[in-house]
């Protein structure tokens, strides 16, 4: 089986659509299928992808430049993982192979045959869709993690009487500078803290002359090689609400969230409202004393992160990609 992924990434738009569609690339692979990536950029593609992926670079998105690719490499099946999916990509891309479509809200009108959808409240949502129903693969159980993380959610974790090690991480940029305030707010537990500081972030100077004026316990590492090792070692974490905390999670890392803009708020509010796990979570201005007392009372309360791991590892198995897989086979097959 020949499938075809359609997905781009770069420094502006992040990474993410990229990692997670790699995932489902090396799960078809294991599977025996061949995959060619469809991309507007190629170089950013290679270097993250499957060295087993063929990339075909496109000059533009249009939909009749995806289809007409798409009948020459003659694909049995398509993926799409991109911002949004268009109703006039969808049906562009129907008209040459079966359909699988990524996202992560219910704002697309579909036309497709599979809708993933791997966010905890993906259930809850209301979708629109014209022609045949399609099939639904929705919740956590579909969620395809970047590699390593479906190895590390089968890892047993111990929760720790008295945290060790804190990470702070705010993202690819961190448009809104508040990793020096996510650091001050850490300083009084007198814990070991990694801050990560990611490729598209301008305040680098500033993070560092942060961690010079607090205590020596903070470390500041520029887009590390072993973050998903990090993320697993950290007792605490405080994160941007985006995908990041499904990392977390699969981490079994408490943490507390922050919304940096409306649609992480949005995402937020739902994750909360749709699962029984109390997680902590602030808007972007939230005041540094805020966020210190509830790092100290996750700090001091054993239990409430014990539940937390616990939780997290009973919603996040790490075999979304596979799932994904399977089902596309399915498609094709019947």
């Amino acid at each position: 089986m020949h499938v075809a992924i359609r997905a781009d990434g770069s420094s502006e738009m992040g990474y993410g659509h990229l990692f997670r569609s790699n995932s489902v690339a090396t799960a078809l692979i294991k599977k025996g299928s061949s995959v060619t990536y469809l991309t507007q950029t190629p170089d950013q593609s290679a270097s993250v992808c499957n060295d087993e992926v063929e990339i075909v670079p496109l000059k533009d998105g249009e939909p009749d430049t995806v289809a007409s690719k798409l009948a020459e490499i003659n694909a049995d099946a398509t993926f799409v993982d991109l911002p949004g999916a268009p109703f006039d990509l969808q049906q562009a891309i129907q008209t040459v192979s079966p359909l699988a479509v990524y996202l992560g809200s219910a704002r697309e009108k579909l036309f497709c045959d599979i809708l993933i959808n791997g966010h905890l409240f993906a259930e809850g949502e209301s979708y629109e869709w014209i022609g045949s129903e399609p099939m639904w693969c929705l919740g956590a159980k579909y969620l395809p993690l970047r590699e390593p993380f479906p190895e590390i959610a089968t890892q047993e974790k111990a929760c720790k009487k008295e945290p060790e090690g804190g990470l702070v991480l705010m993202g690819g940029s961190d448009p809104h500078n508040i990793t020096p305030k996510v650091m001050r707010a850490f300083d009084p537990l007198d814990i070991e803290v990694s801050v990560i500081v990611g490729p598209g972030n301008i305040h680098h100077r500033e993070i560092v002359q942060a961690a010079t004026e607090l205590d020596p316990n903070f470390e500041v590492v520029q887009n590390p090689d072993d973050l998903p090792e990090r993320m697993f070692e950290a007792d605490i974490a405080v994160s941007g609400f985006g995908t990041t905390v499904y990392e977390l999670m699969a981490s079994k890392t408490p943490f507390v969230g922050i919304a940096r803009n409306e649609l992480e708020h949005e995402g937020a509010t739902k994750i909360v409202q749709s699962t029984d796990i109390n997680i902590p979570f602030f808007e972007k201005n939230v005041q540094q004393a805020q966020l210190t007392s509830t790092l100290i009372e996750l700090q001091n309360n054993n239990v409430r992160r014990a539940k937390l791991q616990s939780n997290f590892q009973n919603l996040i198995n790490g075999q979304g990609a596979g799932q994904i897989a399977k089902k596309i086979q399915q498609v094709v097959n019947e």
